[in-house]
């Protein structure tokens, strides 16, 4: 992820809904959102677990099991695994 053109601390508030595990230099995102945080304000970020969606993901793999449902990016950054990369950031 390139650095956010915008000058540290222009936010109170930033959201990031349902994305994060989209990026795929997750740390580098997580320090670039912090800069551009003022001091002390907040992320407010949605994620995804690994049951995400599960029943979907059954019937897609029921109808097609070459199908690729898989619940991968849930492990880049999601309820489970999140916590402790926002923490070392935030």
């Amino acid at each position: 992820m390139p650095d956010i053109p915008l000058d540290s601390g222009s936010f109170d508030l930033l959201a990031a809904n349902h994305m994060l595990y989209h990026v795929h230099q997750i740390d580098m995102a997580l320090r670039e959102i912090r800069r551009v945080l003022k001091q002390d304000d907040r992320l407010v970020a949605s994620k995804i677990g690994r049951s995400h969606l599960g029943e979907l993901r059954a019937l897609a793999n029921e109808f097609d099991p070459k199908c690729d449902a898989s619940s991968r990016n849930a492990e880049l950054l999601g309820l489970e695994t999140g916590l402790d990369q926002l923490q070392s950031v935030f």
